[in-house]
């Protein structure tokens, strides 16, 4: 589900890896700057990094209304996201999702 207004994304837990298997022709330069950000930052982050981020405005599951967790997407791709432990659906703000994506295939790349 995209919001059109905002460029959010809810996305259901079991078709993020079918995202991501398909491979983008290209990203716009503000998801390629992003991700470079972000592959650097990661670098620099100690190892025991804390996937949970504050939870001080936590946001309800536009899916089920329950309330989303706040966290790092994985300890390897820092795209900060909110995701339901209910129904397993995760939020993207905009850009967020290609950002991921842009990051998966570089390090696939790199491979």
């Amino acid at each position: 589900m995209k919001d059109s207004l905002c460029g959010s994304v809810l996305t259901e837990g079991d078709k993020l890896p079918r995202i991501f298997v398909r491979r983008e022709k290209g990203f716009t330069e503000r998801v390629q700057r992003l991700a470079d950000v972000l592959r650097k930052d990661a670098k620099r982050k100690h190892p025991r990094l804390a996937l949970l981020l504050d939870m001080s405005h936590p946001r309800r599951c536009p899916k089920c209304g329950k309330v989303m967790r706040h966290k790092f997407y994985s300890y390897a791709y820092h795209i900060e996201v909110d995701e339901c432990t209910a129904c397993k659906a995760t939020w993207f703000d905009k850009d967020e999702l290609e950002t991921l994506q842009c990051l998966i295939e570089g390090s696939e790349d790199k491979a």
